[in-house]
């Protein structure tokens, strides 16, 4: 039977006045437009990896003590060869961004803080933004980098700008808007593993100084780098099919597995229109309309087995990699594996036995209308959004050539934004903002758990979020000296969660309807974030500030759950968090040499954590639960120099450029004690089940995806070679201590220290229209864990994601 768990109703009469909203709120910003002063032109802060946002509108106009921003503009992105936020984190310290899923659902960390779940209904501690629209769902947080103006990281909670559930930061991605004239550029890409990637971009004026377009797009593709034995029938043959896993009769289950995994296959495109119908900046109108699609294989996983013995770990289902073994013998004329590695990283990481093959299907389309109107001592802004995307990914989880988990994850959801900015100067040194942010999203998702037998579990699950944020902004220049700065935001959301867990009949392809779960959960909460900083610039060259952030994240549902035991829907209560921050940012030798320095406390409470929760002796899901007290602290450092000698910036030294980011991050979890409870078979009394409780103190351990030290940095040199051009070697390289994937910080359960080294050598003509460029990454080949997925209690076994190996290849750029 149905259980109606309402925390807080709420009237339809709510739902009718915001939508009624949005409408009149959509409808007031197609007439007027404006546009900040820096629109279409060049960025100042290029390649500073600790940027002030500069600009008219107060999304750029933050001052420079308010906030702290690891910027990359396009070049960098082009020398990084990043194609999405998950590329750049690669070399931002204090940025850890992760990804199970092949191109969606990524995991994003700032400063230790973040939310390590991949569900299609999880929200995350950082607020990720296309050209300013909120992206609630994680399906579309990797898809839209391409023609991009430039990416900016803002490190630490974000109180009253920028959306809601920026309690660890946001990250917003800005694409290139249409100039007014005429312009073209096409790059293409060959490299490693048949890469083929062909990105290009036409703009013209429609009307002159008063219309005009930029349409840009991408198609990327790449063959597999992880070599499947399971599609070679020397693996199938009867002498070998025990030692590889590749038994025919479970090959023959499905359809014929691929020979290479884990590839890349997908396109973008996007148009921008802009109008500006007074011809001048005062009045501007951006339509942009995006979309994407992927087709990649889904991702495959190296397993380590957990049973076994101490030498010769096996999975539940007594697989062991063969690549893994080091002691292979021979009995009774069958290979056998008589001891094996424990680590991933040994044996042969890009190579495996998956009998299953499947794809990961991802469809994206979204619009938006961005509206800019400057009058007098104000400036109105406006932004309507709307996202949509259709996922389907069909797993070999248990990374295996056996039919132990095999699950089909389907989701779909659209969303539904309005942002509202009024900005006023009112002149000596005296300015505000106030705004307002609707979000309405609707999620469907259908998860199928094959294991192996004819029946399997089911989840259909129906969440809708409603948010409604309100905010103000003052900021107010005592003196040349003092600038103080401060606002406040109401965030009000209230979410609906609905599940259903039955029984899917592989025999006859259709639902049992059982009373494992049924449910409907709806909570609503109330609650403010906010901000000041106090701004002492005692010379222009630099400046010392302190901030204080009050930071917010709404509740969140347990996506995984198919039980109704131990409450397993309860939602996470809302965290928050108390940020003190202390700095100086400095500019000398007419900016040519930048030195930042930062030291942040946070006080967390409630954090959300994503951890294993038992239900029976066979069934386990992941599950949210709140970390009562936190604790994070940190330092870092940013250096960046042009046309001078790094430590010695008296000195000039033309066409030269280096960057130099270090971090120091501590974090604990103070306050964290768990009580997983589960049924047990009561081992005296057979026929009896029990509940058994186990006690779980992770107090002490530190966080997830956070290291404690991290550094990157930057060279390039361009070499003026006259008439033939110039030519530029770059090199990228990046440190990291290790990490841990889960709060109580096993070793088998995160990642070593790594290194990572990326270099780059440019030619192109003297006017810059061609560029031909030769590129490694991963110079060293480095082998590292990227996540991993705890399914010990299930399968005996630990399933790895692992980076990619070293690439390479050769990039040409003409621009018309």
């Amino acid at each position: 039977m149905r259980s109606n768990n309402v925390i807080h109703p709420s009237g339809a009469s709510t739902g009718r006045i915001l939508r009624s909203l949005l409408l009149v709120a959509g409808l007031l910003a197609l007439p007027d437009a404006a546009s900040s002063q820096s629109r279409g032109s060049a960025d100042p802060w290029a390649g500073v990896e600790e940027m002030i946002v500069t600009g008219s509108s107060t999304r750029e106009a933050l001052t420079q003590a308010s906030i702290s921003v690891a910027g990359f503009d396009a070049a960098d992105l082009q020398a990084l060869g990043a194609t999405d936020v998950g590329d750049i984190a690669e070399f931002t310290p204090n940025l850890e961004i992760k990804s199970t899923f092949a191109s969606s659902n990524p995991t994003i960390f700032i400063r230790g803080v973040g939310l390590d779940d991949a569900r299609a209904n999880a929200s995350s501690s950082v607020a990720v933004l296309y050209d300013d629209v909120y992206m609630n769902s994680p399906a579309g947080q990797l898809a839209q980098m391409f023609d991009t103006e430039k990416v900016d990281v803002l490190r630490g909670p974000q109180g009253t700008f920028f959306g809601r559930n920026a309690s660890a930061g946001a990250i917003r991605i800005l694409s290139k808007k249409p100039s007014g004239d005429f312009g073209a550029s096409l790059s293409g890409t060959y490299g490693r593993f048949n890469q083929r990637d062909f990105e290009g971009m036409f703009e013209a004026p429609l009307l002159q100084d008063v219309l005009a377009i930029r349409i840009s797009g991408k198609l990327s593709r790449r063959d597999g780098y992880v070599k499947n034995r399971c599609a070679e029938a020397e693996s199938q043959i009867r002498a070998n099919s025990a030692f590889t896993g590749c038994e025919a009769s479970t090959i023959a289950v499905g359809p014929d597995p691929e020979k290479w995994v884990n590839n890349v296959d997908n396109w973008a495109a996007r148009s921008i229109v802009r109008l500006t119908p007074l011809g001048t900046e005062d009045v501007e109108l951006l339509w942009n309309i995006h979309g994407s699609q992927s087709r990649a294989q889904s991702p495959q996983f190296q397993m380590i087995g957990t049973g076994g013995t101490s030498t010769n770990p096996r999975s539940k289902t007594n697989f062991i990699d063969p690549d893994n073994c080091t002691d292979i013998r021979v009995v009774n004329r069958r290979l056998v594996c008589n001891a094996s590695y424990h680590r991933p990283e040994q044996g042969n990481p890009f190579k495996g036995s998956f009998f299953r093959t499947g794809q990961e299907k991802l469809d994206l389309f979204g619009t938006s209308l961005t509206a800019n109107v400057e009058f007098g001592d104000f400036a109105f802004k406006s932004i309507t959004g709307y996202e949509w995307h259709d996922r389907e990914a069909d797993l070999n989880l248990d990374a295996a050539p056996t039919v132990s988990l095999e699950p089909l994850f389907t989701d779909k959801a659209y969303q539904l934004t309005q942002d509202l900015e009024l900005d006023w100067d009112g002149g000596d040194g005296l300015s505000a903002t106030v705004g307002g942010f609707f979000l309405y999203e609707h999620l469907k998702v259908l998860n199928i758990f094959f294991g192996g037998s004819r029946f399997s579990p089911l989840q259909d699950q129906t969440q809708r979020t409603r948010y409604l944020g309100a905010f103000g902004h003052l900021r107010w220049e005592l003196n040349e000296d003092f600038k103080i700065e401060g606002g406040g935001r109401v965030n009000s959301e209230r979410k609906t969660f609905q599940i259903t867990s039955s029984t899917w009949n592989g025999a006859t392809n259709s639902r049992i309807q059982s009373n494992d779960l049924d449910d409907k959960v709806e909570i609503e909460v109330t609650r403010g974030s906010g901000e000041v900083t106090l701004t002492y610039s005692p010379i222009t060259e630099a400046s010392f500030y302190g901030k204080y952030t009050r930071g917010f994240k709404g509740p969140h549902f347990n996506g995984a759950a198919v039980r109704s035991q131990n409450e397993i829907i309860t939602p996470a209560k809302p965290e928050t968090v108390d940020s003190f921050e202390l700095g100086v940012k400095t500019e000398f030798f007419d900016s040519a040499f930048h030195l930042d320095l930062a030291a942040f406390y946070y006080n967390y409470k409630n954090q959300q954590v994503f951890q294993t929760r038992s239900i029976t002796d066979a069934v386990i899901v992941n599950a949210l639960i709140n970390a009562n007290d936190t604790r994070v602290a940190g330092l870092e450092l940013m250096l960046r120099t042009t046309d001078v000698v790094p430590l010695m910036p008296w000195i000039e030294f033309p066409g030269f450029s280096s960057g130099f980011s270090l971090a120091y991050l501590y974090t604990e979890y103070t306050n964290f004690v768990n009580v997983d409870t589960r049924l047990v078979t009561d081992p005296q009394n057979p026929g009896t089940v029990i509940t058994f409780a186990e006690i779980q103190n992770f107090s002490g351990n530190q966080l997830v995806s956070a290291p404690e030290f991290s550094f990157s940095g930057d060279f390039s040199y361009a070499f003026d070679l006259g008439a033939l051009g110039t030519l530029t070697p770059r090199l990228d390289y990046s440190w990291r201590s290790k990490v841990y994937f889960t709060p109580d910080n096993q070793a088998r359960l995160g990642d070593r220290s790594r290194l990572l080294v990326s270099t780059r050598l440019a030619w192109s003509t003297m006017d810059g229209k061609v560029e031909i460029a030769g590129w490694v990454r991963n110079v060293t080949n480095e082998v590292y864990r990227v996540s991993a997925i705890n399914l010990i209690r299930v399968l005996n076994q630990i399933d790895y994601a692992m980076a990619e190996p070293r690439t390479y290849g050769i990039t040409g750029t003409i621009k018309f």
